[in-house]
């Protein structure tokens, strides 16, 4: 299948679980957060249940944005980058790293309750609510996260 007829039918598919599940949020929206074409023509298909598909590649940003603060807050030793930006964090903001990560946790949790209990509207909320977490929560905490680490960056 090639790349038109993918997003043509990512479009189609999207539009159906929209309509199935009820949530809100626009393709356009999802699309400027997560880059769910980049993730289906990675994939190179459209799975039959497309709206797994979909929250699987919201969660996945949330854990890969995870790990990083992690190694902020709990650098490897091994790794000589993660200590050096650790460094940079006192305990206070350590702390705001880890219960920053731990309100991304709650998504991907319900993520993997949803996987369990198939219950479609929690589905739904967890679509909705991860954008609205991604645009008034996460960015913008990661922002000054990744502001202060690339101060520092810049002075060495």
């Amino acid at each position: 299948m090639n790349k038109e007829n993918i997003l043509s039918e990512l479009k189609i598919s999207f539009d159906k679980c929209k309509k199935e599940i009820g949530f809100k949020t626009s393709f356009e929206e999802i699309e400027e957060i997560f880059y769910i074409k980049d993730c289906i023509l990675k994939d190179k298909f459209i799975g039959e249940k497309f709206s797994r598909q979909l929250c699987k590649h919201i969660t996945e940003l949330f854990i890969s944005w995870n790990n990083y603060l992690h190694n902020l807050v709990f650098p490897n030793p091994g790794y000589i980058i993660g200590m050096m930006e650790s460094k940079i964090f006192d305990d206070k903001e350590k702390k705001w790293i880890s219960n920053l990560m731990s309100e991304a946790m709650v998504l991907v949790s319900m993520n993997i309750l949803i996987e369990l209990n198939g219950d479609k509207k929690m589905e739904a909320k967890f679509i909705d609510d991860s954008v609205d977490f991604w645009n008034k929560r996460y960015k913008p905490e990661l922002t000054k996260i990744m502001k202060k680490i690339n101060d520092n960056w810049v002075k060495k």
